[in-house]
């Protein structure tokens, strides 16, 4: 179905969050077709000011009619994925999710395909809505200055690798995962 003659309501059979930063994908499906929804969240089209939300490969301008109609659908969806059994994929317990929207799916992975493709649905309404999706802009956090890492280096000082790393990533989303590493390897070779 496309994009601009709309569904009256839809089911979410299918999703998910892609670790690129967090875009997401869900097939939907209505009375007639099937419906492919994707927001495009990644670090990389965040820093350049263009994260993006479609419906079957066509862009949905941000506060559009369109766009509120897609998100009220979502909003109201019910969710049937394929299967339901729960606990298919288990996460190693010795995992490192280095966001909390990570760490939200995978937990939710867990409990079962239900739950997690309903986090997705709201995690996408809910960064479609969000300021950081509305109203752009590009690279709008360069790299913290070193004095503004107190904080990191606390953990660090515990010996919080793991915490050190998400401490920074949660303070500094636009900045790559592996310059966040090596911010952290090189307080730890400092202490």
């Amino acid at each position: 179905m496309a994009a601009s003659q709309g569904p009256i309501s839809l089911v979410v059979v299918d999703g998910a969050m892609v670790m690129d930063g967090g875009s997401i994908f869900l097939r939907c499906v209505d009375a007639d077709s099937t419906i492919d929804i994707m927001l495009d969240w990644s670090i990389d089209s965040r820093r350049r000011g263009c994260p993006q939300l479609s419906v079957e490969g066509q862009s949905i301008p941000r506060g559009s009619p369109a766009e509120g109609t897609w998100l009220r659908l979502l909003e109201g969806a019910d969710v049937r994925p394929a299967t339901l059994r729960a606990g298919g994929d288990r996460i190693s317990p010795n995992a490192l999710a280095l966001s909390d929207d990570i760490d939200d799916y995978l937990s939710a992975i867990q409990c079962g395909p239900r739950e997690a493709i309903r986090l997705l649905v709201h995690d996408l309404v809910a960064r479609v809505r969000s300021p950081a999706y509305q109203s752009p802009e590009p690279n709008r956090r360069p790299a913290p200055a070193p004095d503004s890492l107190d904080p990191l280096r606390a953990l660090v000082a515990t010996g919080g690798r793991s915490e050190a790393i998400r401490w920074y990533r949660n303070h500094h989303p636009d900045v790559p995962l592996s310059q966040a590493i090596r911010v952290v390897d090189e307080a730890f070779a400092r202490r």
